[in-house]
């Protein structure tokens, strides 16, 4: 998802008009459009925008950690709300059911606030949830390769146009999932010219976990 995809999303929730929030933000209304549009590579005063928006300043400008506004010194207070997640070299160090590894294969260990991982649309199993560095750029701009990319092992019901760790023919990979007919599955990029898009039987394909988050920046 590029920001302004996170923009449309916040000013739909924010139930304000775009000439509304020109006039609070002090540009043209035919700049919001374009911030809209994705005509803008960079988002102009990202932290006023973010804050009349009431979002997290860092979602909004590069999709990291959770939507809403939140004290983070109050989540690291909590210990019951922090978790630690192993991050392992690869998606390729996972099994295809996505929830075995070997204990070499681990580079890191995460310590964070369960509220980055929040998700508002549904229930994320904290229990479940495993982490990888993304070692391609199949779904760049939007996971970088290099980022942290998080999955939760529990959710493998698939929604068409989201993004899941996957298991294809005992490949391990990060693809955006559409189902085409319940005999037919089609794995989709965001970078066509090195990975192109390619339809499956469901048979050959294993669902390792939903994306929850991906984060270019070490916690």
């Amino acid at each position: 998802m590029s920001w302004n995809n996170r923009l449309e999303i916040a000013l739909r929730e924010s139930k304000m008009s775009q000439t509304e929030l020109a006039k609070r933000l002090g540009v043209t209304p035919s700049s919001i459009n374009k911030m809209l549009k994705g005509k803008q590579k960079t988002i102009p005063k990202a932290e006023l925008l973010a804050e009349i928006l009431g979002v997290d300043a860092l979602w909004l400008e590069k999709g990291v950690g959770y939507r809403g506004k939140s004290n983070r010194h109050d989540c690291d207070r909590i210990e019951d709300e922090k978790m630690s997640c192993p991050v392992l070299k690869s998606i390729d160090s996972f099994s295809p059911d996505g929830m075995s590894f070997e204990e070499d294969d681990i580079i890191d260990v995460l310590s964070f606030p369960k509220e980055f991982l929040k998700n508002p649309n549904y229930d994320v199993n904290f229990d479940k949830v495993l982490c990888f560095k993304v070692s391609d750029s199949s779904l760049a701009p939007n996971i970088a390769e290099g980022a942290y990319a998080f999955f939760d092992g529990s959710n493998k019901t698939i929604i068409s146009g989201k993004i899941y760790a996957v298991s294809v023919r005992g490949v391990n990979r990060l693809a955006v999932v559409i189902r085409e007919t319940d005999e037919k599955l089609t794995l989709r990029t965001f970078n066509q010219d090195v990975y192109p898009t390619a339809s499956y039987p469901v048979s050959d394909v294993r669902i390792m976990g939903r994306v929850i988050v991906s984060m270019n920046v070490a916690l």
